[in-house]
């Protein structure tokens, strides 16, 4: 059933009605503009669920505004982070740039190896380290000399051969050897002691000699061939055994004729046997520092015994010698300057 209501056309009715259409007018503008300007933080994803929802399809979740905070703080971490991969310049020269924006003046940076020192370096470190000292031995076996020059200190003993020159009214040279009883027994004189004697003062005798017993003579000796004598070498050496060698032979001459010290032998405990004597040479001070004095001459019958490797030590890096160095007798350690010297 249907009302008609008839109002009167009175002022008061016409305003009321003209209210009522710009009333109507203001709310369906409204509602056409709605979807053109959507709340902040309203997506038209949500409307359209709000629509669906309103249809019947169930409750939608609305993102609560800490939701909505931790998203954008995410995307904002995920732009702000990158990383800086243009840069070339290393760690330790942007820490000195700091430094010397922060301090002023120029700073100065520690020395920084080269590429080619760091592969020099590497090349040595690849490298298998060798045992120290033992590449004096390379030569082989010692040849000494039968015959030559001596110095003026050279000790004479039985076997040395000696020449003697006489200058005057008769001029005649002569050889002679220094017999078992130590002597050289000339013609027309009286028989002079050598064995035991330097060279220097032997011929300071003979001159006195030939004065006393010839008249307008002059006389001069030279040392024409040394005496052999026999050295037994035992131990850590290639060719162990009996050597002859020459009365100017020393410790490393008998090494070297005994073909080396055998790397399980050790350069730093080498004694030689006189008698109730003994004396050690270290061949690392002949090696490393040119000390020849542990270096003796040898004599007939004496003995020299290698020793086993004691205990070692490796070095390796920037150093001068890179290589496996033996411990000095006695010592199980040893200190990091030691080490480098």
């Amino acid at each position: 059933m249907c009302r008609i209501f008839n109002f009167p056309a009175t002022p008061i009715n016409r305003l009321m009605m003209l209210l009522l259409i710009l009333s109507a007018a203001y709310f369906q503008i409204g509602a056409s503009f709605a979807q053109f300007a959507l709340p902040q933080g309203v997506s038209p994803e949500l409307l359209q669920q709000l629509e669906r929802s309103s249809r019947g399809s169930g409750p939608v979740p609305i993102p609560s505004e800490l939701n909505r905070a931790r998203e954008q703080g995410q995307a904002s971490q995920s732009q702000d982070v990158q990383p800086d991969l243009t840069s070339e310049m290393s760690s330790i020269e942007r820490f000195y740039q700091a430094k010397t924006e922060i301090l002023g003046g120029e700073q100065t940076k520690p020395e920084i190896p080269s590429s080619e020192q760091i592969k020099t370096e590497r090349r040595r470190s690849e490298a298998e380290l060798r045992q120290f000292g033992y590449r004096i031995f390379q030569g082989g076996g010692s040849e000494t000399l039968l015959n030559g020059a001596v110095s003026d200190a050279y000790q004479l003993g039985i076997g040395d051969k000696l020449v003697f020159a006489f200058r005057g009214p008769e001029s005649y040279d002569v050889e002679a050897e220094v017999d078992r009883e130590g002597y050289i027994v000339l013609e027309d004189m009286r028989p002079i002691v050598a064995a035991g004697r330097t060279f220097a003062e032997f011929k300071e005798a003979f001159k006195s000699d030939v004065a006393r017993t010839f008249v307008g003579m002059e006389a001069y000796v030279s040392l024409g061939a040394l005496r052999a004598i026999s050295v037994l070498v035992l131990g850590e050496v290639r060719n162990p055994g009996q050597k002859q060698l020459t009365s100017m032979s020393t410790i490393l001459d008998a090494l070297q004729s005994s073909q080396g010290i055998l790397k399980s032998g050790s350069l730093r405990n080498i004694t030689l046997i006189r008698g109730d004597k003994k004396y050690r040479l270290d061949l690392y001070e002949l090696i490393q520092k040119g000390n020849f004095s542990g270096d003796i001459r040898l004599k007939d019958g004496d003995r020299i015994a290698a020793s086993s490797i004691g205990g070692t030590f490796a070095i390796d890096g920037l150093v001068n010698r890179p290589g496996i160095y033996e411990l000095p007798p006695g010592k199980d350690a040893i200190s990091f300057q030691d080490a480098l010297a």
